[in-house]
């Protein structure tokens, strides 16, 4: 969890599917 501040949008990205995952 070194490269949060590298790509925030990625780890946003990652974040929503999880969400989505969970949700489903």
């Amino acid at each position: 969890m070194a490269k949060l501040n590298v790509n925030p949008t990625r780890m946003e990205l990652s974040k929503l599917k999880i969400r989505l995952k969970t949700a489903v």
